[in-house]
């Protein structure tokens, strides 16, 4: 009788018979990392455990981000005072408040009206503190309205005495030249 067609006594016998291995069965291969194209092992087979940063390296990402929120903070604060401005200029209750005003009846879209704007303003810099700047935007409700009622259309300036009697109107673009002394004139009433 060979050792195969024996039977075994006892389930301890046959027990006995078995390798360490074969008892537990450990898996003892390890897994190869997925290789990619280049034969470098891919992005999806490296450990994915959170990395541990080190003191520094958290500093100068605090760095950046506080540098962040400052510019973040700035430009807010810049657009909020460019709109603020913007709404000052666009205030037409000012006129007759006891300071000669010019308005510019504009639209925003029109490259003469940009221009005699920057006329205007260059020509005003020495009149800033006695004469006021408005704008009457026709691409708006009350700026449209304004312009209707002084009868205007774009590219003009609409000049006001203190008490806010109309006293001039320029159309078309003027040199910075020919508008300073007329806001010259103006300043004086």
């Amino acid at each position: 009788m060979s050792r195969r067609d024996a039977k075994p006594k006892s389930n301890k016998a046959s027990h006995s018979l078995l390798t360490c291995s074969e008892k537990y069965s450990f898996n003892t291969q390890v897994p190869k990392p997925s290789m990619s194209n280049s034969g470098k092992p891919s992005k999806s087979s490296k450990n994915t455990a959170p990395k541990k940063t080190s003191p520094a390296r958290r500093l100068r990402s605090l760095k950046r981000w506080s540098i962040s929120l400052v510019v973040l903070a700035a430009l807010g604060a810049a657009l909020f005072f460019y709109s603020q401005l913007a709404a000052q200029e666009r205030d037409l209750s000012v006129i007759g408040n006891g300071t000669p005003t010019i308005v510019q009846v504009m639209d925003t879209g029109c490259r003469l009206c940009q221009q005699l704007q920057r006329n205007s303003k260059s020509a005003l810099r020495p009149f800033n503190d006695d004469v006021q700047w408005r704008v009457a935007n026709i691409d708006t409700v009350e700026g449209l309205a304004f312009a209707r009622r002084q009868g205007v259309e774009h590219v003009t300036l609409v000049l006001f005495d203190s008490r806010g009697r109309r006293v001039r109107v320029i159309s078309g673009v003027s040199s910075s030249e020919t508008l300073s002394p007329i806001f010259e004139d103006l300043a004086s009433r």
